[in-house]
């Protein structure tokens, strides 16, 4: 049991010895060790967008695209929900050539700031592959434009330079149409696998 909270996107050895006993006195046969690496996101948790756009008839499926550099787990979505923002929202992780590779509906959504949702089943992420992650906005957008100017890095992904931060105006598709390489504030949570 850690006395502290373990570090984002590290490799972690874990042992447990000999002196180890069940609850009857019988020691464990031989050491078990095992490695484990701690999920991470792209985005710090005190990232807020500068500027949030709202209409009451459009409805927009809105993300960002990510390589990964060494094979990986998703194992949650993230977005910034701004004020005024209502509705149900789903997340989705489409593959290269926009497949949908796993969903989650979030659910226990606070007023606003980042909301996180698990998937039931983590999807598995590969090396050298572009992933698109997105969830859909109902009536408010928030963003900041060039937000994606430049690389943001986080343990096995990497953002797309250029034609980042995208969006799309049906909800449920995957986004394409891209402007100003604006950060739309979808995240994702991912873990490399060793």
């Amino acid at each position: 049991d850690p006395t502290a909270n373990l570090a984002a996107g590290i490799v972690y050895q874990a042992q447990i010895s000999t002196a180890a006993t069940s609850a009857d006195g019988i020691p464990l046969a031989s050491t078990f060790s095992w490695s484990f690496t701690t999920p991470t996101q792209l985005f710090a948790n005190t990232l807020t967008p500068t500027t949030s756009a709202s209409s009451a008839t459009l409805v927009r499926e809105t993300g960002v695209r990510i390589t990964m550099t060494e094979n990986a787990q998703a194992r949650a979505i993230r977005f910034w929900k701004s004020p005024g923002e209502t509705g149900t929202h789903t997340g989705r992780i489409w593959s290269q050539n926009g497949n949908q590779l796993g969903s989650v509906t979030f659910s226990g959504e606070t007023a606003s700031g980042w909301q996180t949702a698990q998937l039931a089943t983590p999807v598995t992420l590969s090396d050298n592959q572009t992933y698109t992650v997105s969830v859909n906005r109902n009536n408010v957008y928030p963003s900041t434009t060039g937000g994606l100017n430049s690389q943001v890095i986080a343990g096995p992904m990497r953002t797309v330079v250029g034609s980042n931060g995208v969006y799309g105006i049906i909800s449920g598709s995957r986004p394409q149409l891209s402007s100003g390489n604006t950060n739309f504030f979808v995240d994702l949570i991912a873990a490399q696998t060793l």
